[in-house]
């Protein structure tokens, strides 16, 4: 299996784009996938959100292209034309190295270039788009698609999409090579697996970003909100995504901080291409610390320096979570991802935890947040996660003869302080390395 984008003999125009990226060793994900589309395989591919999914299909599509013909070839459906437009500006490098390679978006929003679409090699689209574009306008020719990829499949596969996804899915001929692409696979798309692939391969990549931290704010039968302002007071984020799940609490929480001295802005699926565009761009003009946002955001849009994440409520799909938490942790980078809890999100929680997710609660203090214990209080030791193996020298051993009563609980409690104090120094290590590398790289960005 490779351990270098070198070893997979991509074209030199590739290399060069990967190079310039930066992208040296491919991740898990991309490993197992690219050989496979190389091969043509049916693949469905499960990974964590921010583990390079993206790349893993358009390499291999890039270098199967015939840039000589210009017909579509290969087809990439996605749910949101947040996410289209942001393939598409992975593309732009590609298509800066490779002249002949010409890209169709199909969104929402943008007018269709006819005589554009007819001679692109590779289109991405929406589903109500391209279904358009293939039947209606007809100006979507797909006689020659030999890829079809579809990208956050559980997204794609809900039921607003699905009639429309059955419709293209019969356009295609038999020789086309299929691949889906997401973070999780819901109940709605066993159906769909079942009656259209025959020969499938299912790659799983398990395990979640240990970029991530996960913590636990109580709010003590307070009102969440009040929880919300308090913890704003006490972190200092690069880029702060506020979830919550109904568009009407996000307006509300985010008019509520604009009043209480907390500037932000809203994002939500209400807004209107326009709106959501010039919001978009605002944001990674760094106009704003806050994002409050529903879970739209949570879903294919790749918002640059999110390092934390805060959930005001528990989404009514619990894998939302795990795509709210992945907006932050992305690439190099290090996040938090707070959960304002109360007692009814106990269910929830527990559900995320069998996941492999583990939580710390954080509480309040004079001195901002202190650590006050871990989520699973029947573990008989300490995880090693939050201990510095070197600091258990600190503790004096005890010779046998001198073990009074009562000493092992001491000895669990000094252990315990050295332990919350290591990790408060660890979080303040992080973020201060972490707002240093966010603060030098938007310094390169305007050399």
């Amino acid at each position: 299996m490779s351990n270098s984008f070198l070893d997979y003999n991509f074209s030199q125009a590739i290399d060069e784009v990967l190079a310039s990226l930066k992208f040296e060793q491919p991740t898990a994900i991309q490993k197992e996938i690219i050989p496979l589309l190389r091969q043509k395989q049916n693949v469905v591919g499960i990974s964590q959100t921010g583990s390079g999914k993206t790349h893993a299909f358009l390499l291999p599509l890039l270098e199967k292209i015939d840039f000589a013909n210009e017909k579509p070839q290969a087809l990439i459906m996605v749910p949101t034309r947040e996410l289209a437009n942001q393939i598409y500006q992975n593309l732009k490098e590609f298509m800066k190295a490779i002249p002949q390679l010409k890209v169709s978006l199909l969104i929402g929003g943008k007018d269709l270039d006819e005589s554009k679409i007819i001679a692109s090699q590779l289109i991405i689209g929406t589903p109500g788009r391209l279904f358009d574009a293939m039947t209606t306008r007809h100006v979507l020719k797909v006689d020659q698609i030999e890829y079809f990829v579809i990208d956050e499949a559980d997204m794609i596969f809900d039921e607003n999409f699905l009639k429309d996804v059955d419709k293209i899915m019969g356009y295609f001929n038999d020789n086309v090579c299929f691949s889906i692409f997401s973070a999780t696979i819901t109940k709605t798309m066993h159906p769909f697996l079942k009656n259209y692939f025959e020969n499938i391969k299912i790659v799983e990549i398990k395990g979640n970003n240990e970029n991530i931290e996960h913590i636990i704010i109580p709010s003590k039968g307070q009102d969440k909100y009040q929880t919300l302002l308090k913890l704003t007071k006490v972190i200092d984020p690069y880029l702060c995504l506020i979830f919550a799940s109904k568009k009407e609490d996000v307006i509300r929480i985010s008019e509520q901080l604009n009043s209480d001295g907390i500037t932000c802005i809203q994002l939500h699926g209400d807004l209107s291409a326009r709106e959501r565009t010039k919001t978009l761009k605002r944001i990674n003009n760094l106009e704003f610390k806050y994002i409050v946002a529903s879970d739209i955001a949570a879903r294919g849009i790749d918002i640059d320096g999110v390092s934390h994440v805060i959930s005001i409520d528990m989404p009514k799909e619990i894998e939302y979570y795990i795509h709210r938490s992945g907006r932050t942790g992305r690439h190099q980078y290090t996040g938090i991802s707070y959960f304002i809890y109360d007692n009814s999100d106990e269910k929830s929680i527990k559900k995320i935890e069998r996941k492999g997710i583990s939580f710390a609660y954080y509480d309040f203090s004079k001195d901002g947040l202190v650590f006050a214990g871990l989520r699973n209080r029947e573990q008989k030791t300490l995880k090693q996660d939050f201990v510095n193996p070197e600091l258990l020298g600190k503790l004096k051993p005890k010779k046998k003869e001198q073990v009074k009563p009562g000493y092992k609980k001491k000895r669990k409690q000094e252990l315990e302080r050295i332990r919350k104090k290591a990790k408060q120094q660890e979080i303040r290590e992080k973020i201060r390395r972490q707002k240093k590398q966010r603060k030098n790289n938007n310094e390169d960005s305007f050399k």
